[in-house]
């Protein structure tokens, strides 16, 4: 009776819809990141989100991979993992992941991801592939 019990809220938990950005757009596309605040990139860094709330992203130098487990439209990195090889863009990437981290708020709208803070200040806007 208990396992019945357990294998039915785990079936159910699997049926709830995914809140993460995942869930509103975000997932089975690569996202490019286009600017950093008001300033035109032109290194490739790129972000991917898979499975609920996992991303994975690329800077000109380093993979690195978080977890996003909040809700939409809020984003708060979790388990953040980089690589550390060194390269000349090392710098600029590192600015990217500085912002990345400091994202609070997210909006997708069609193929823009508009990422920004408390303030409603613009850190980084990617664009879907």
């Amino acid at each position: 009776m208990r396992l019945i019990a357990f294998l039915t809220l785990a079936a159910m938990a699997q049926c709830q819809p995914d809140e993460t950005l995942t869930g509103h757009g975000a997932a089975g596309r690569t996202w490019i990141l286009q600017e950093r605040g008001d300033d035109p990139v032109d290194l490739r860094t790129e972000l991917r989100f898979s499975r609920r709330g996992v991303l994975e992203g690329r800077g000109p130098c380093n993979p690195f991979r978080a977890r996003v487990s909040v809700p939409y439209p809020w984003f708060a990195l979790e388990e953040f993992e980089s690589g550390q090889q060194a390269c000349p863009d090392r710098d600029a990437e590192e600015e990217v992941i500085v912002a990345l981290k400091s994202v609070t708020l997210v909006e997708i709208a069609g193929d823009t991801m508009l990422l920004t803070n408390d303030d409603a200040t613009l850190l980084l806007r990617f664009k879907a592939e």
